[in-house]
């Protein structure tokens, strides 16, 4: 164990001296002696000592009492009072700044230990419990805060323990119409992007729990009194309760994403409904997400021979060196207007147009959007 280390004061250097000895056979660091609270308090700064030992009656204008009052307060450092005279007046307002302790001389070694090390412990559970409060006062101010909603649900009967306030305004419902209910009495009638409804076990949160793993998942469900459907983006992850070695809670967090949805729905609508070829590509992975019918029709694919896959798997460019321009130029401006093309369809036939490009957002995530616009004699663009 690394020994604690002690600073001592006292302006008598023989009885400093022998404490200083004592303190050494009983295992202690004492880091130095100084005779004047002045040299204390400079000595407090510089070496960080555990706990101070100093005599109270010191004869120098910054008296034991001030100094450690600056100590303590300052650098958060315990001090324990040694004094000649129990009853005299500097003890009597040395009580009054509330020390940690203080010790009557003559000190007996068995009393300099048993003090040391209570002050030392008392000192170390009262910066804990203060480093506790603070954790947790952060911890309710960015849960009180946070834009996203949490709730913590218990594994054992699936209750909703508690929840912040977005999740009050994200769901519609008050914490107290949810807390201590059965986590699908609040999310009941949930659907997948898909439209279908989600049985009890496929819930993200009974996911999670089962495989042990954080899961996410995109849900509908309708709103309070059927005011009209929501969309939320749901991350649950499983979590042993604080305090609790086998009993596990599960931590969701969800975003509303409705207006998102709607947004990304009407854009597909516009998608699809667009006269001219158009595809999104995943520019990070470098992978074909989706086209509309245009596209299909035109470059004689159909969806699952190019949806899923990558550039490098579908061959959309005829020339080579036509491709390397257009990755280029993209890459270099971000954006491509009426670049001339050779473009390939399915069966191999070449088709002369121009194709323009330029990144957009699909769920935060950048992509390529491409468009292919044909003239009169086959004239493309994307």
């Amino acid at each position: 164990m690394v020994s604690s280390k002690v600073l001592i004061v006292d302006d008598d250097i023989i009885t400093a001296m022998g404490l200083e000895s004592s303190l050494k056979r009983m295992g202690y660091d004492v880091i130095t002696i100084v005779t004047t609270g002045e040299e204390a308090v400079n000595a407090a700064d510089e070496k960080k000592p555990d706990v101070v030992i100093m005599d109270i009656n010191l004869k120098d204008e910054m008296e034991g009492v001030f100094a450690a009052e600056k100590i303590t307060s300052k650098y958060n450092i315990p001090v324990i009072f040694l004094t000649a005279h129990s009853k005299d007046d500097i003890l009597k307002r040395a009580l009054k700044s509330k020390p940690y302790g203080y010790l009557n001389k003559p000190v007996r070694p068995i009393e300099i230990k048993s003090t040391i090390e209570t002050i030392i412990n008392k000192h170390r559970a009262i910066e804990a419990e203060k480093e506790l409060f603070k954790s947790e006062r952060k911890h309710k101010s960015l849960f009180e805060n946070m834009p996203q909603g949490i709730l913590y649900i218990s594994a054992g009967d699936m209750t909703i323990t508690d929840l912040n306030p977005a999740a009050e305004n994200i769901i519609g419902y008050k914490k107290e119409e949810m807390v201590n209910k059965n986590y699908l009495e609040i999310f009941t009638g949930t659907f997948s992007e898909d439209g279908e409804f989600y049985s009890p076990e496929n819930h993200p949160s009974f996911k999670s729990l089962r495989s042990g793993d954080k899961f996410v998942e995109i849900i509908g469900f309708p709103g309070k009194n059927s005011k009209g459907k929501k969309w939320i983006a749901v991350t649950a992850i499983p979590e042993d309760e604080k305090g609790c070695n086998d009993q596990k809670q599960i931590f969701v967090t969800f975003e509303d994403i409705t207006e998102k949805k709607i947004a990304e729905e009407r854009f597909l609508k516009a998608f699809e409904l667009f006269p001219n070829a158009v595809a999104i590509i995943d520019i990070e992975n470098k992978k074909i997400i989706e086209v509309n019918n245009v596209f299909l029709k035109n470059m004689g694919y159909k969806k699952d021979q190019i949806v899923g896959k990558t550039l490098s798997e579908i061959e959309l460019f005829a020339d080579k060196n036509e491709k390397m321009a257009f990755l280029n130029e993209f890459k270099e401006k971000g954006t491509i207007k009426d670049m001339p093309v050779k473009a390939l369809t399915f069966s191999g036939r070449i088709r002369n147009g121009y194709i323009s490009s330029e990144k957009i957002l699909v769920n935060n995530v950048a992509h390529l959007l491409m468009t292919i616009i044909e003239d009169r004699e086959n004239f493309w663009a994307f």
